[in-house]
């Protein structure tokens, strides 16, 4: 009778252990650091996978103290290792979209490398993902490896997060994860290997996305009236995520383009300059603000980015203005608390136009401030056809000698660059 009651109890054991090795449950983490988590090792030849708390030198402990996987924990890895680490089975059908996550150290010698790979049969086994792959995040930094001559990680990397969209497999039932690790037939490695830590698995929508607007890179602060510009903008993925499309518009003056979808195609940090619209400007001062918009995005204060546009008149020859009638389209930008400003002159020794009773001034009724700063534009003038063309003007000034003064430029390229006009 003992012998039944011994089969029994391993019975017992036995179907505990396989309990054990499915999740159904999400989301799902696990951080080793009670027990091994229902994770395996095997190891076809060489180093293996293994349990613990890296020490040898060259490792920097888990990403979550104090236990982690590793290949090797205390040794440089072997050479002709060829080793797997295997996740319990995963039943999918409760999410929508899995996500899979871990975070990998590694210090790897360019001729090995470790890849990932899923099976949901535990009998064959596929690549998961491809080298910078749109599915997944930070996936394989090499195409065509020594060691496989497909994608692996390889090289030397600090404790860093993977992600791969598991609903792109089209798997909705159950999926096993491994972890391969190969190294070349001859010659040890002289490093420690390849470490796994936090792993996850849940739904993709539980991933904070955020993109953000940074610049307005056309048209420039001082476009003219007669181009059709293209209003182009920096957008920066700051996801984990790759984002392949946005909602776009632009405004002037709070008047709102027609918002447009558009293809961005930016991986997980990367930054990249699209066109959002075109348009021209009408004279004057305007807002010019470029936006975007994308669902469940965590931080919607960055998703605007809006800059100062004035557009100058168009003039052209010949031309004269004596400020009697209006300030002649003219402009003034200052960065201090001394401005060009129109009207009557009425200090110190520049008080009075020289014609008339208004023009242009710094600072009408006060003296200018320490490190000024301040510009006065034209209107745009059309030189087309005009080999030779005069300015004139009658300027009054009273400034520190050696210290001070005015000077004129001119450019050509919507203010882009300013040049010294001189002989």
């Amino acid at each position: 009778m003992k012998h039944p009651q011994l089969y029994f109890c391993a019975l017992l054991l036995f179907l505990s252990t396989k309990c054990l090795s499915q999740i159904n449950t999400f989301p799902y983490l696990e951080n080793f650091d009670l027990n091994p988590g229902g994770w395996t090792s095997t190891s076809l030849s060489g180093s293996d996978f293994e349990h613990g708390s890296p020490t040898i030198l060259g490792a920097t402990g888990a990403n979550s103290a104090p236990y982690c996987w590793g290949a090797d924990l205390d040794s440089n890895y072997q050479m002709n290792s060829h080793s797997y680490l295997t996740s319990p089975k995963f039943y999918l059908s409760s999410l929508s979209e899995p996500y899979l996550t871990f975070f990998q150290y590694r210090f790897l010698s360019i001729y090995d490398g470790m890849y990932v790979e899923y099976s949901t049969n535990d009998t064959n086994w596929n690549l998961l993902g491809s080298y910078n792959s749109v599915h997944a995040y930070n996936w394989y930094n090499v195409n065509t490896s020594n060691i496989t001559g497909g994608p692996v990680f390889y090289g030397l990397s600090s404790w860093n997060y993977s992600g791969f969209d598991l609903s792109s497999l089209g798997v909705n039932d159950s999926i096993r994860i491994r972890f391969a690790f190969k190294s070349r037939p001859t010659l040890n490695g002289f490093t420690p290997g390849v470490f796994i830590d936090d792993v996850s698995i849940f739904e993709k929508s539980q991933i904070p996305i955020d993109v953000s607007i940074t610049a307005i890179t056309s048209p420039s602060t001082y476009p003219n009236t007669t181009t059709n510009y293209p209003i182009s903008v920096i957008i920066q993925n700051n996801s984990n995520l790759y984002i392949d499309t946005v909602i776009s518009l632009y405004s002037i003056d709070g008047v709102s383009s027609t918002s447009q979808a558009l293809a961005v195609g930016l991986f997980p940090n990367q930054t990249d300059t699209f066109t959002i619209g075109n348009t021209t400007f009408l004279p004057g001062n305007q807002t010019l603000c470029g936006s975007i918009y994308l669902q469940n995005d965590i931080d919607t204060t960055n998703n605007q980015f809006c800059m100062n546009i004035i557009a100058p008149t168009f003039h052209t020859l010949p031309y004269y203005e004596e400020f009697e009638f209006g300030n002649g389209s003219w402009f003034q930008t200052s960065d201090t608390l001394t401005f060009w400003e129109y009207g009557t002159p009425n200090f110190g020794l520049t008080n009075a136009a020289h014609s008339g009773v208004n023009c242009w001034d710094i600072n009408l009724n006060t003296g200018y401030s320490y490190f000024a700063n301040s510009i006065l534009y034209t209107p745009l003038f059309d030189l087309t056809g005009i080999p030779l063309s005069k300015i004139s003007f009658w300027l009054n000034y009273n400034s520190e000698k050696y210290f001070d003064g005015t000077r004129i430029e001119y450019t050509n390229d919507d203010g882009i660059t300013c040049n010294f006009l001189a002989i």
